[in-house]
């Protein structure tokens, strides 16, 4: 995968424009295609020529440490003591073995873990506002050119609300 998304990459950075037919597959030249990780694709080029696949190991380091750091304090916020909220990013860091490779998911795992804590701060007290909806609203748009994950966040919202609901039927 991460060749054919160095290769979109590439294309798109040389084109100034998404590619609207396959070009990458020899089954299927020229059919209708809808790059929906153009995103990803651009920033995995842009990492590659900054610093070749050290670049690459770079950004995958910092995607799954923001990963790692917003899972934290999605954690704290709930309350969870510190020995847990370290126990639990550890388990995080362990799974995160079996991305051996920078992938567009990567960007999904960032953007849910925000969302998280977003949930985690609203569920907690912290009023919603306009200001919460405009980030909301960038980081959706942002985040639904980067990989094609972002409609779980509705997911992780529909199970905040039904455990709202729940716990004021108590």
């Amino acid at each position: 995968d991460l060749f054919w998304h160095l290769s979109a990459g590439d294309w798109i950075v040389e084109h100034r424009r998404l590619p609207y037919e396959e070009f990458l597959s020899f089954s299927f030249p020229g059919k209708a295609w809808l790059d929906f990780e153009w995103g990803s694709q651009v920033i995995f080029h842009g990492a590659y020529a900054l610093g070749g696949f050290a670049g690459l190991w770079a950004l995958k380091a910092l995607l799954l440490a923001g990963i790692g750091y917003c899972v934290n304090l999605a954690l704290g916020k709930s309350g969870l003591p510190e020995p847990a909220r370290a126990g639990a990013v550890a388990v995080l860091a362990l799974n995160a073995f079996a991305y051996s490779d920078i992938r567009p998911e990567l960007f999904s795992l960032l953007f849910y873990a925000l969302v998280l804590g977003e949930l985690e701060a609203v569920r907690l007290g912290r009023a919603v506002d306009a200001a919460l909806f405009g980030k909301t609203a960038l980081l959706f748009a942002v985040w639904s050119n980067l990989h094609a994950g972002f409609p779980f966040r509705l997911t992780l919202i529909a199970a905040y609300v039904a455990g709202e609901f729940i716990a004021d039927r108590r």
